[in-house]
């Protein structure tokens, strides 16, 4: 997974944009979560209205190191039982990040 850190994000408003996602989920089919170095607890992301790549901004301060935990569902061919998969991409975003760069998982 890429993971690109807006140009314009601050640990106050922390924002990344999926450059690769998984299997044939489709940006509406995706939920993303934060998870930081203040706590053990997972912060919701806000969807952006990009359509063309997926855009999501935590819901509170962020303190690296960043795990992102992405989810999905998606549907393929013949299936009628959607399949949903998680990747969780642990201090993903480290100390010292710089927005506008990209950082992959794998």
């Amino acid at each position: 997974m890429a993971y690109l850190v807006e140009p314009s994000a601050t640990s106050e408003r922390f924002t990344v944009v999926l450059l690769y996602v998984p299997g044939d989920a489709y940006p509406g089919q995706l939920t993303v979560h934060f998870k930081d170095e203040s706590s053990m607890d997972w912060v919701d992301a806000d969807r952006g209205d990009r359509h063309d790549l997926p855009k999501f901004t935590a819901t509170r301060k962020m303190v690296a190191p960043i795990t992102i935990k992405v989810e999905g569902t998606y549907v393929t061919r013949g299936d009628v039982i959607p399949v949903t998969w998680s990747v969780t991409a642990a201090d993903v975003i480290p100390v010292g990040w710089h927005g506008g760069k990209t950082y992959y998982a794998a």
